[in-house]
């Protein structure tokens, strides 16, 4: 692209970098967007999301959590989604008790978190068979008025029928 003279805007390195997460060229990815900021061009949280995304689903969380932690160094602050995605890429990676730390942070932050958060928490939590604290998240999402989805239901029910609850 650039080497027609056409430089991208941020949609064009959005769909640039998604394009490289999602045929497996993550290295890439990272690589042009560090190029990029040795140049001075500087991303919205759009891309990071993006990245943040590609890592969790390379199976490198740790990357992911560094690249999350990086944001405030690069003047940038997590927005709704780019918790949404740590909290699914942790729960995922099997380490729900950081999800759980950082949906404390989040609320912290002021965001307010979505029924999809809490079912990603609560499924992340009976993924690791920890019965207990999936309960306690059950019992804070009815209280905040949201149901738990289909999903996270039927693996409650999975897991009494496997005699796993008492």
């Amino acid at each position: 692209m650039q080497a027609s003279g056409l430089t991208p805007d941020r949609f064009g390195h959005a769909f640039l970098m998604e394009g490289l997460c999602r045929s497996g060229q993550l290295d890439k990815a990272i690589t042009i967007l560090q190029e990029c900021e040795k140049k001075g061009l500087r991303f919205d949280i759009v891309i990071y999301n993006i990245l943040i995304l590609g890592l969790f689903e390379a199976g490198r969380h740790s990357s992911a959590v560094e690249l999350f932690s990086s944001l405030p160094t690069k003047k940038l602050q997590p927005c709704f989604v780019t918790y949404s995605v740590m909290l699914k890429g942790l729960c995922k990676a099997g380490i729900p008790v950081e999800a759980i730390e950082l949906l404390k942070r989040m609320e912290e932050k002021g965001f307010c978190p979505n029924e999809a958060c809490y079912n990603t928490i609560i499924q992340g939590l009976l993924h690791n068979d920890d019965i207990s604290k999936a309960m306690h998240y059950v019992n804070v999402m009815k209280g905040k008025g949201f149901s738990a989805t289909v999903s996270t239901t039927a693996k409650l029910v999975n897991l009494m029928c496997n005699d796993k609850i008492r």
